[in-house]
């Protein structure tokens, strides 16, 4: 299980020069159902819009300033984070030196020893290497979205943020993780309760995963598993298709109502995509990525593709893809020869949708099949009921054999586990 640094109430969008920013931090799981419960000291740190947009694409250890602001210090420490503090208000002053119509960003991390913001990062850049067993260890930090700072702010008011930011760092595949500056991927998430808009366990675990094996670091008694998997993932001409499920929550909060939902915030297909890009040429049209969801969900995934797709990805970004596991696959996967790469994070968290995603499953795997292809099936996993294991037995009976490769720990509780299936022992019929 990790645990994720967030706003139970968030800073205004719009706030006055002089008048301290107010806001209410907590410490829980991904569903945001479990508070975290060892103390943490919560450290935070203002971050300018230019210098914002520098920290995403350079550097992290860069010593370059912006034009407009000096290199930042040490995080303040804010407060200790306690479980009986959650409702807890703190107010902290403006950024030093403020300015009319400037703005800037709020970081919470519960690191306060790096200069500059790279506190602000979750690290899949060292988790993915040596250090792997470090990921999710401590709390992973929050960035707010931009405040800005007017001097008409009291008479403007104080509409409150509905969306975070998380940012996480990796290493270029194949390459010293140390010895190289990092890539970095933006992933917005909703601060309401849509759990499909919201960054799960699952999905870390299983881009961390990836990013390791990529980067030659096999998995133990998996010796040939990094060069599989790299192969399959950093290929030109390789399509790669992402499945999800989270569910949506009735009026009182306590029956889950089944809802088909797959990518959400999109981060495993981010993580792929920024990975091979430096790979794929310009004119190569079969390297596609397909990050799948319902439409409702689509906005912000489109959104973080968006913003990422300058820095990470210009050749080929993922393709949001409205997707509802009830229905016939879209025309557009339909009228591909299928995928060599299928990738799910956390796709059980309700029984109730097995039959159908094993239906998606079987659709996709035929497609494939019939092309004459070998896909790769990935799942990130996650136990919330032993019930959910029910899934393994299901899938077997079309053929998919899935055998776990390795896991990612996380602060307590139980891991992320990697699972992974190969068609040579898909009885699928055409």
């Amino acid at each position: 299980m990790f645990y994720y640094v967030s706003f139970l109430r968030p800073p205004p969008s719009i706030a006055p020069l002089t008048t301290p920013v107010s806001f209410t931090p907590q410490v829980a799981n991904d569903l945001r159902t479990e508070l975290c419960p060892d103390e943490h000291d919560l450290f935070y740190s203002w971050i300018h819009e230019a210098d914002y947009k520098t920290l995403l694409c350079a550097d992290i250890l860069s010593t370059r300033a912006s034009p407009s602001t000096s290199v930042p210090g040490k995080p303040t420490k804010l407060t200790t984070w306690r479980p009986a503090n959650l409702y807890k208000e703190i107010k902290i002053p403006p950024p030093p030196g403020v300015q009319d119509g400037s703005t800037w960003c709020l970081a919470i991390t519960v690191n306060g020893q790096h200069r500059g913001h790279s506190s602000a990062m979750i690290d899949l850049w060292h988790a993915s290497g040596p250090d792997r067993e470090t990921l999710g260890k401590t709390p992973f930090p929050v960035v707010s979205m931009p405040i800005l700072f007017s001097a008409r702010g009291g008479r403007t008011g104080l509409t409150k943020h509905e969306k975070i930011e998380r940012i996480y760092r990796f290493s270029s595949p194949g390459r010293s993780i140390d010895a190289t500056p990092p890539r970095t991927v933006r992933i917005v998430e909703q601060t309401s309760f849509d759990l499909d808009k919201k960054i799960w366990d699952s999905g870390i675990g299983l881009s961390a995963w990836i990013l390791g094996v990529m980067n030659s670091i096999p998995e133990s008694g998996h010796p040939s598993l990094a060069h599989e998997v790299m192969e399959t993932v950093l290929s030109t001409t390789a399509t790669v298709i992402e499945l999800g499920l989270s569910i949506c929550w009735n009026v009182c909060g306590q029956v889950p109502e089944l809802a088909f939902i797959g990518t959400g915030t999109g981060i495993v297909s981010l993580v792929i995509a920024a990975s091979r890009s430096t790979a794929i040429s310009e004119d190569e049209d079969k390297a596609k990525i397909y990050a799948t969801d319902l439409p409702s969900a689509l906005p912000l995934l489109e959104h973080n593709i968006e913003i990422n797709t300058p820095s990470c990805f210009p050749r080929r970004p993922p393709i949001p893809l409205a997707l509802d596991w009830d229905e016939e696959l879209p025309d557009v996967i339909q009228k591909t020869d299928g995928a060599e790469l299928i990738v799910m994070a956390d796709v059980t968290y309700n029984t109730a949708s097995f039959q159908a995603l094993v239906k998606t499953l079987e659709r996709l795997v035929k497609l494939s099949v019939r092309s004459g292809k070998q896909p790769l099936l990935l799942l990130g996993y996650k136990e919330r009921d032993e019930a959910e294991r029910t899934l393994w037995d299901m899938v077997k009976e079309i053929g998919i054999d899935f055998r776990k490769v390795g896991e990612r720990e996380g602060a307590s509780g139980f891991p992320v586990e990697i699972w992974m299936a190969r068609p040579e022992q898909l009885g699928v019929p055409c």
